[in-house]
Parts: C-alpha cells; structure tokens; sequence
C-alpha cells in the first residue's frame, strides 16, 4: 500500500512540474538547463543531481559569433525592382548667373523611394479570324483556333483565377472580402462563381498534384504530419466541420492533402505505393503504412528529447541522453547549409552516437 500511495504521489508531482512548467515556465525547447526541473523545492525527495557527462571530443567546436552592427539610416532599395526615372529641371530664369553668363550642368541628385501601383480589372478581347473562299464555292470557312487556356471557356483569365486563389490560400481572404474588394474595383461577382472559379483552378491543377506525389514517392525518406483546419458543411452552410491537411515533404517537395478526418484512410491511400522511412510521430493513423515490410518507422528527434526534458528527478541516463541531443544538434547547425553532406559529417565527427 506504501509504496502503491509513493509511486502515485510521485506520478503527481510529475504531473504538476509539467503543468507548471507549461503555465510559467519558458515554451522554447532551446537547449539551456536541460532536465532541471522549473521549481526545485517541489522536488524535495530526489537525489542531488548527477554531473552531466562530457561531449565527445570530436563534437565540433563552434566559434564565437561575431555581432554584426546594426547599420543605422534607411536602407537601400533593391536593385530588382523597376525603375522609373523622373528628371526635374530647374526654370530658365534660375539658369542665368548673376554675371550674366547661362550656367553648364555640372551633375544631379538622386533619391529613391517605393511606390505602389494599384492592381486593376480589364477586359482581354479574344477576335478570332473567319476565312472564306470569294468564289462561293464548296470550300467551307475557317476560324483561328482559341488560345490554350488552364481552364477552358472560364469567364477568368489565368491571371485573375491566380490571384483568387492566393488571396484565399496564401493569405487566408475569404471570399466575401474578395467580393467587397472585386466591387470597389467595378466587377460584381457572387460568391458562388468565385468558389466555381476555385474549384476549376483545382482540377486544372490535377496533374501537377499527380506529377509531384509520383515524384515524392521516388524518395526513400519521407516526412509526414497533419494539422486540423476547420471547413464549412455543404449540407449546412451556417456550420463548420473539422478536417485536416496532411504535409507529406522530402527534401525540395512538399505534397498537401486534405480529408474530412482523421482517419487512417489519408496516409494509407497517399502512401499505398511507397517504401523506405516514414518519419513521423507516434499518432496511430500511421501504423497501418508503418506496419509493412517495406516501410521503416523513424521518430522524431524532438519529440524524444522532450520525453527526457520533462523529467522532473533528471539522472545520469537522461543527462547522457540529452547530451547526446546537443551534440547531434551541433553537428546539424554545422551541416545546415549542406543538406546533401548532413549523413556524411554526422558520421566524421560522432561515429557512434547515432547507433547509441
């Protein structure tokens, strides 16, 4: 019963170092006072704390930082953007010296500043030409071809079906405000032709999503994760529903799908065809892709790292652990700029951490 009633008194004191490292505590998992609990004295109990054991020797040795001062004044403008040259000459009058003689140029002043010019509608009029034979004979006319558009016969051109779509994805405009916007600038337009719109832009766009998940899954390593976003019922359209986006990403690709929930059903389907490393955390919607021959689980670094960060009575194995986790830190911020040579520089400079 004693050691029952330890065991759970011990269990809730970790929980309340948690939480109240949680509420006050500081949210960056920056390396710093590893495994040091945030209030010390909740800890009475626990057994002083282990020294921390030494880094390998073959850790790279980063240099001290130089701090670059901050230059004070305005900053010069890019070079890429246009320009726009605007000469000012002075009158005729102030051209004349005072000894009567009419002044020579001898240089200017220069100064540049940023200007917007405001995006605008305008009408693209496609003519197409008819050709026919002056004979009257047989022979029947001819029309110029249409212009190959990403959606054929849409009322929008691709420039206006691009900024639509980057209004909502990229900067999260809903439709709503991009109506208000489109009629201050003379195009009323519904709701419902923009979503169409939208929706048309989206299966134009089929095959470049079909082209990069088949060129993602040529990879023998592939990160995935998911994040709920809330989207609007069709049946209902005063209520939302929660879905979720799915990243699957590796190295210069990145593949979003999106599915009404968080079942299996995503990753199974999207990575039916892959074999390699799956890099992804312990959510259980993985373990189907997981659980074939041909696909290794890997875990995330900092997700094991945080499991040992939380122990509130840290000993010389969790120290050692996350020893090890700064050291491996070290060489990635050494190998940062060179992605292709990361596995390579691991192994030079800790040979047998990894394995460890």
């Amino acid at each position: 019963l004693l050691k029952r009633q330890s065991v759970e008194i011990e269990g809730m004191r970790h929980q309340l170092e948690r939480l109240l490292k949680w509420r006050f505590g500081r949210q960056s998992e920056k390396s710093g006072d590893d495994g040091m609990p945030l209030f010390p004295d909740l800890d009475v109990e626990s057994e002083p704390t282990p020294a921390e054991p030494e880094i390998s020797k073959t850790q790279p040795e980063s240099k001290p930082t130089r701090k670059t001062k901050r230059s004070s004044g305005r900053r010069k403008i890019p070079d890429h953007f246009p320009r726009e040259a605007r000469t000012y000459d002075v009158s005729d009058e102030d051209k004349i010296c005072d000894c009567g003689v009419e002044k020579v140029l001898i240089g200017n002043e220069v100064h540049e500043q940023y200007e917007y010019i405001a995006a605008s509608v305008h009408v693209i009029r496609h003519v197409r030409l008819k050709y026919a034979c002056p004979n009257k004979c047989d022979g029947s006319p001819v029309t110029a071809s249409r212009p190959k558009q990403a959606v054929p016969k849409s009322i929008a051109a691709e420039g206006l079906l691009a900024k639509i779509v980057t209004d909502k994805r990229e900067f999260h405009l809903p439709m709503y405000r991009q109506i208000k916007m489109w009629k201050q600038q003379g195009w009323t337009v519904s709701e419902s032709t923009l979503c169409d719109l939208e929706a048309s832009v989206a299966d134009a766009l089929t095959p470049l999503f079909v082209l990069l998940k088949n060129r993602l899954l040529k990879y023998r390593i592939i990160q995935a994760d998911e994040t709920p976003v809330r989207y609007l019922d069709v049946s209902n359209r005063r209520k939302s529903k929660q879905g979720y986006v799915w990243l699957y990403s590796s190295r210069d690709t990145a593949v979003y799908d999106f599915t009404s929930s968080r079942r299996r059903v995503g990753p199974n389907e999207m990575l039916s065809k892959f074999s390699g490393t799956l890099l992804v955390d312990q959510y259980a919607g993985y373990n189907d892709v997981c659980a074939r021959d041909d696909v290794i689980r890997a875990g995330c670094m900092s997700h094991a790292r945080r499991k040992f960060k939380e122990c509130s009575s840290p000993n010389d194995l969790v120290l050692e652990s996350l020893a090890y986790f700064r050291e491996l830190y070290a060489v990635e911020k050494l190998a940062k700029t060179q992605a292709d040579e990361r596995h390579k520089i691991w192994l030079e400079h800790n040979p047998g951490a990894s394995n460890e």
